[in-house]
């Protein structure tokens, strides 16, 4: 099987409080596949649990988020990954691949000329069922898959996972660079051209071939640290943060919010000067939390700036309008809960693909704009009076004014 390059499509079936979402990652009006995708909703409307999917697809090793094993072994996850000019289709269970008990099985995208592909769409299907009824579109089946030559990032308020393993927390992080470091310049120092230099004149050489990427993230925190009168140094003799007078200012004392973004910045940042890959996939649940606005998008600007590679990929998660409001109307998937308490998409029209009526000869050309979403407006309106919840009040409020201001 060729290596996987992006994800265009998932399908989620007969999967927790997923009956059947079908999640199109391209852009309706060109067919590129999104680079930047970003999903919203209320709580528990399983926006987590989507991420997890989607990182699971790219990095096949981990699922950060646990499932039921015994409920979800016949659960359908049907991935469509970009192959350059080709697509191709992966079912599996619901269970992490590779957990006892996982099934998966490559198909053609031919499979969405079969019959009864309509149907599927329609009503969904388990993965058996799935899987015995488009055998016929089945290919490769003795090939695995494996995690892609990427680099990958999955950022969340439980867990930071960077290129497959636990993100550090600061000491380790600033310790492993350090020492890092401290080989590189050992080896440097041993190149012939560098044999007949002075130590100083190859710290010069040294520090101009490979710049300090310490000294790079200290002055992307400093914006965020000196307002608080916070520094930050690795040279510092007894912490890596003091106040204004000296004193040393414990990291476990910042909040949980800028303790995120801290750490989340800087292995980004290393992520992207170390990389040796020809693209990046980052996964970032709930950026905002813990964090005021200001620093969640300046969190996930910081994000966007590290991507690489043409094929690269990030996915947001949300309730934050400002961030949603930083992304464009196809990148913008709501979710929201239907009348049988399962979950549908609300996905932004663009505007250039509404319909428009030509005028009748000799009849002024009125141009067309795109009304509200009336149905959610009322449905909104509703809950808003129903709601005894003030934290769910103000989303309803805010996600009120946001569709009024459309």
């Amino acid at each position: 099987m060729p290596e996987v390059q992006q994800i265009r499509r998932l399908i989620l079936s007969q999967f927790q409080q997923f009956k059947l979402c079908d999640f199109d990652f391209t852009d309706p009006s060109s067919g590129e596949t999104l680079k930047r995708v970003c999903l919203t909703g209320p709580n528990g409307c399983g926006k987590s649990t989507i991420l997890a999917q989607i990182y699971h697809s790219i990095d096949p090793g981990i699922l950060p988020l646990a499932v039921d094993e015994d409920r979800e072994a016949n659960a359908l996850i049907l991935v469509q990954y970009g192959l350059g000019a080709q697509t191709v289709y992966l079912a599996r269970n619901g269970l992490a691949l590779g957990a006892t008990g996982s099934k998966f099985s490559w198909f053609s995208d031919d499979i969405e000329n079969a019959p009864g592909w309509d149907a599927f769409l329609d009503k969904g299907m388990g993965f058996h069922e799935f899987d015995d009824h488009f055998s016929d579109y089945a290919v490769n089946d003795d090939d695995s898959l494996s995690a892609p030559d990427v680099a990958t990032a999955w950022l969340s308020p439980a867990m930071d996972l960077i290129d497959s393993e636990p993100a550090d927390d600061l000491r380790e992080l600033v310790d492993s660079l350090t020492e890092e470091r401290a080989q590189l310049f050992n080896r440097f120092l041993k190149l012939p051209d560098n044999r007949d230099e002075t130590v100083a004149s190859v710290e010069q050489l040294f520090e101009e071939a490979y710049p300090d990427p310490l000294a790079e993230i200290a002055l992307a925190w400093k914006p965020v640290l000196a307002p608080a009168n916070i520094r930050f140094s690795s040279a510092h003799p007894v912490g890596l943060l003091s106040g204004r007078t000296g004193e040393s200012i414990p990291f476990s004392s910042l909040s949980a919010g800028l303790q995120r973004y801290l750490l989340g910045t800087g292995h980004l940042r290393i992520l992207a000067k170390t990389n040796e890959f020809a693209r990046s996939f980052f996964v970032i649940d709930e950026p905002e939390n813990g964090l005021g606005h200001p620093l969640a998008t300046a969190l996930l600007s910081d994000c966007l700036a590290q991507i690489q590679g043409e094929d690269a990929q990030v996915f947001v998660a949300t309730l934050s309008n400002e961030i949603v409001d930083s992304f464009s109307g196809p990148e913008i998937f709501r979710l929201e809960f239907d009348e049988s308490n399962g979950i549908r998409i609300d996905r932004p029209i663009p505007e250039a693909s509404a319909a428009i009526k030509e005028p009748a000869k000799g009849e002024k050309k009125v141009p067309v704009t795109l009304k509200p979403n009336a149905v959610r407006l009322a449905r909104l309106k509703r809950e808003i009076k129903e709601t005894e919840d003030q934290d769910e009040l103000a989303d309803l409020i805010d996600e009120l004014m946001s569709l009024r201001e459309r």
